[in-house]
């Protein structure tokens, strides 16, 4: 008799969660495709559609263009943009696949190889990070120089390979980018990778060899697109049917804040914050 009971309880919670989760399906907010936000040096600004935008996030018809300095990040005599052609840089560890663009040093694609897209099959891997137009969602860094010439994230950086790999016997790996400009500066931006970590550390050294002073500090930012809704259907291993999709902040003043993409419309972010 219990049992029975059990059993008529489980299948009642198991039938209200898939009530509930198409209603989700059905009736949840969809983001517009012209909706989206970046995220730059503590600051959240939804990105304006339009070529002459600064920090315009690529649509789903149209290639990436990259074409000036994110808006909020303060500016001082940085190198214009490099005319010289990036190179793609592929990336493997035990853990990670990715694909580093020479302009900017910027993380275009990132794969958890341990973790198939779909339950049972090994390929393709989970994708953390894409530059597909319609999925657009790439981590950039860069240098702002208050004194002297720095690299922005849309500088162009030379690497001795096009292909690094964590070799059988070792523990971490590292991938170079350098920088230079006719002053006399030297920016090596270093990506480094260790076994079993899905952390990606970056490391930035300035040399200076030319005869003015240098000083600036560094700033990275994650731009994304946001994602195209779900057509119908329904997975419980898609974690994006779970996930929120926006952005999200800590100050000590406030705590925990995030907004979602559709809203930074209404909402805009430009708030500094200390200690977040």
């Amino acid at each position: 008799m219990n049992n029975t009971r059990l059993f008529l309880w489980m299948a009642l919670f198991a039938i209200g969660y898939l009530l509930w989760q198409a209603w989700q399906t059905d009736y949840r907010p969809i983001a517009t495709s012209g909706s989206s936000a970046t995220t730059n040096a503590g600051s959240v600004e939804p990105a304006q559609s339009g070529a002459d935008s600064a920090d315009d996030v690529p649509k789903p018809s149209s290639a990436p263009s990259e074409t000036a300095m994110a808006a909020g990040v303060e500016a001082g005599p940085q190198t214009p943009p490099s005319t010289a052609p990036e190179r793609i840089i592929t990336v493997t560890t035990d853990v990670l696949s990715l694909r580093i663009d020479t302009r900017g040093g910027t993380l275009r694609n990132a794969d958890l190889l341990r973790y198939p897209k779909e339950a049972g099959i090994r390929e393709p891997s989970v994708r953390m990070l894409d530059d597909t137009p319609s999925t657009w969602f790439v981590a950039q860094s860069g240098l702002v120089a208050s004194r002297g010439q720095a690299p922005s994230h849309l500088a162009v950086f030379t690497a001795e390979r096009d292909h690094y790999q964590l070799t059988p016997g070792s523990d971490q790996l590292e991938v170079p980018l350098t920088w230079s400009d006719p002053s006399g500066i030297t920016v090596t931006k270093t990506y480094l990778f260790r076994r079993g970590e899905y952390v990606v550390r970056q490391r930035q050294t300035v040399r200076n060899e030319g005869s003015v002073a240098w000083s600036g500090s560094a700033y990275q930012q994650l731009q994304r697109s946001a994602p195209p809704p779900k057509k119908g259907g329904f997975s419980i291993t898609d974690p994006q049917q779970f996930s929120f999709v926006g952005a999200a902040w800590y100050s000590p003043e406030e705590k925990f804040e995030k907004l979602k993409f559709d809203d930074f419309v209404d909402e805009p972010l430009q708030r500094p914050i200390t200690g977040g």
